[in-house]
């Protein structure tokens, strides 16, 4: 198995469909598998995905476990030799996929591996950027990033280079990652119930120069 797909869902029922099914239309050539974990959704994401992909396996958790704690456990079941982790209201387009593993495979220091993301409007999400500080945080937390993206304070980069770059940090929306360096790191830091979390698997990634992210621009 070369990718697993892990798929965290809470109440996914309106983007679940159009995004497996974007991912069944465009990875052709690689095998791989979809893992659905399911945190306590009261809606119809659990019957939409059996109804209609038989094949993706499915971890349906009694209560909302969180993000981070829910995608390690999408990772311990995982058979690929990569993860690739993706959010259920995104959309894959193209051979994505194909083109990530192979900008992974061509240089070792790579890390973690990510697209450029767009919102429904086209327009470029702001998906990777500069080590967060304590005063970057705090414009965070009380959401002024929105307001103000362009501001000095902010660490989050819109990632509009043709070419790639390297990076502090990238989302956990959509990113892939080596199975074996994600296990050596026991997973995103459960502490964390949502957010947060992937920078801190990313500054354990890094350390010494070994690997570095790379941001590219697929989607």
């Amino acid at each position: 198995m070369k990718v697993s797909i892990i798929i965290v869902t809470y109440q996914s029922q309106d983007e679940i469909l159009k995004c497996i099914t974007s991912i069944y239309k465009n990875i052709i050539d690689i095998e791989f598998e979809i893992i659905i974990i399911d945190n306590a959704s009261t809606d119809n994401t659990i019957k939409i995905v059996k109804n209609h992909f038989p094949d993706v396996i499915i971890n349906e958790n009694k209560k909302n476990e969180g993000f981070a704690r829910a995608n390690n456990a999408g990772s311990i079941i995982a058979k690929g030799e990569f993860l690739f982790f993706l959010n259920p209201d995104s959309k894959i387009i193209g051979n994505t996929v194909e083109v990530l593993l192979s900008i992974y495979n061509s240089n070792p220091k790579n890390g973690i591996v990510a697209p450029q993301i767009k919102n429904i409007d086209g327009s470029i999400q702001l998906s990777t950027g500069k080590t967060p500080t304590i005063f970057t945080n705090l414009f965070e937390a009380f959401g002024l990033y929105i307001f103000l993206p362009n501001t000095f304070f902010g660490y989050r980069i819109a990632t509009n280079h043709e070419n790639g770059l390297s990076t502090d940090w990238v989302t956990g929306a959509c990113f892939l990652v080596k199975k074996e360096y994600f296990d050596k790191l026991n997973g995103f830091d459960q502490n964390f119930f949502l957010y947060l979390f992937l920078s801190l698997l990313q500054f354990l990634l890094v350390p010494d120069n070994k690997f570095h992210l790379e941001n590219y621009l697929f989607f």
